[in-house]
């Protein structure tokens, strides 16, 4: 009888642990999804944005800063409108991350751009 006991109660402790293991893993699961939608919420929205562009031509070693207007979609820099109504877009880089309102890239010139959202 004591046999059956003790074999009940490590069956049952076992089971407890099990359920409490589990009721972690849901938390921290839900701690992911929470900090994953936070995350997205700190990006910078769709729109355009007046930046601080740095550009550098390695090629006659002329250095330049711009407050220009930009465009970001989904987090990533898009589009640089220059003020004379030129532009450059996808054509001449590929869109890079802006989420955390800097990004650096290079264009089809190989002229080198740091961009800074203001």
């Amino acid at each position: 009888m004591k046999r059956i006991i003790l074999l009940l109660t490590i069956f049952l402790t076992l089971v407890a642990c099990n359920q409490r293991k589990s009721y972690y893993n849901d938390d921290s699961s839900e701690s992911y999804e929470e900090s994953t939608s936070y995350k997205e919420e700190e990006e910078y929205p769709d729109g355009t944005y007046e930046a601080e562009v740095k550009i550098y031509n390695p090629d006659t070693g002329h250095e330049a800063t711009y407050t220009l207007d930009v465009e970001v979609e989904d987090g990533e820099l898009t589009k640089i409108y220059w003020n004379n109504g030129g532009w450059l877009d996808d054509s001449h880089f590929s869109p890079v991350d802006i989420s955390d309102g800097s990004a650096s890239f290079e264009d089809d010139r190989g002229r080198e751009y740091k961009v800074e959202l203001n």
